[in-house]
């Protein structure tokens, strides 16, 4: 009987080959190349990690659309379970680096004075909100 550590053992060694013949040494990392022409084609924004939850489902759906056991579709899906949690933490914490870079843009400009001046609405915006807007727009490039 293979145990759930077996499972494991068997999507890191299949990570590895799947590395070494199609993408690089350290293993499997095609995901974020189909993401990006998807999204080309499709006009979308879908993420790496849902690209690799989509490559999980199915190998779920192969699972248990026939009639007894397949290995081939459980040891896939464990190794994708491993590499869209992976992606989604790489998500997260380029998110969290982006949210940090924007607050420090607005804080060393504060601190420059850039958002002083008088409360005078051109627009429909006062001076100080639209230096915002422009530095928001600026870093969101």
């Amino acid at each position: 009987m293979t145990t759930a550590v077996d499972f494991l053992n068997k999507a890191a060694q299949i990570m590895q080959e799947r590395g070494k013949q199609y993408d690089k040494p350290e293993g499997e990392r095609s995901m974020g190349k189909c993401v990006d022409a998807f999204n080309i084609i499709t006009g979308r924004n879908l993420t790496e990690a849902e690209g690799w939850l989509l490559l999980q489902i199915l190998k779920d759906v192969r699972q248990w659309q026939r009639p007894g056991y397949h290995q081939d579709s459980a040891e896939d899906c464990v190794a994708y379970a491993a590499l869209k949690a992976e992606a989604k933490e790489q998500e997260v914490l380029q998110q969290n680096k982006n949210t940090d870079s924007i607050s420090e843009a607005i804080n060393s400009l504060e601190k420059s004075r850039v958002f002083m001046g008088p409360a005078v609405a051109v627009g429909g915006y006062t001076p100080r909100q639209q230096n915002a807007k422009f530095t928001l727009d600026t870093l969101a490039k």
